[in-house]
């Protein structure tokens, strides 16, 4: 099978003053933060409360923008084809490039907006994505520097998931056009 697909990119989403207060209200949307404020250097990019700082970052197969453009925003996925550790990759990458910074809070979590095709991620039962998610904890998590990961995954329909690695939580978000959030649509299915 064969699904086409379509990313809708709001202007400038790849710019960082763009995309972090984005992923910010996903996140106050998905986990109920407050309000929060921005951090202050060496805090992380958000406040969540006083004693807990979110980093904010993206994952994506490529770190050039015009490349990244080309691949994903008119895409074909086929489920299966990639192991789900070959396309978590960038999402490993993004762990261990924040994992060296030093943050002034005595609790961070990072949040990292996953622009990948893990769209079975989206199904209840994924041995595949639990695989990942163990290996975040047992990584990243258990032995530290952060309290938590928030994986912002995406959908076909126009969702987005919310993993609280720690936790083991999952909760869906729909992409509001107040948020000025990216989403991805299936445009077409081909079966084999």
């Amino acid at each position: 099978m064969e699904i086409g697909y379509r990313l809708s990119l709001p202007p400038g989403f790849l710019k960082k003053e763009v995309n972090e207060p984005v992923v910010w209200a996903m996140l106050r949307s998905a986990c109920g933060f407050g309000e929060g404020r921005h951090g202050n250097p060496p805090e992380p990019d958000y406040m969540a409360a006083e004693d807990l700082g979110i980093e904010v970052t993206f994952a994506a197969g490529s770190d050039h923008k015009e490349l990244f453009l080309r691949e994903f925003c008119d895409g074909i996925y086929r489920p299966g084809a990639e192991s789900a550790a070959l396309r978590a990759r960038p999402i490993f990458a993004a762990l261990a490039r924040k994992a060296k910074k030093t943050y002034s809070t005595p609790r961070t979590a990072l949040a990292i907006l996953c622009m990948l095709e893990l769209f079975d991620w989206a199904d209840k039962d994924c041995p595949a994505r639990e695989r990942v998610l163990e290996r975040i904890r047992g990584g990243y998590i258990a032995p530290g520097p952060f309290t938590t990961v928030y994986l912002l995954v995406p959908g076909l329909a126009g969702e987005w998931y919310c993993y609280d690695v720690a936790a083991r939580q999952r909760r869906q978000l729909l992409v509001l056009d107040h948020l000025q959030a990216p989403y991805y649509r299936a445009a077409w299915v081909r079966e084999d």
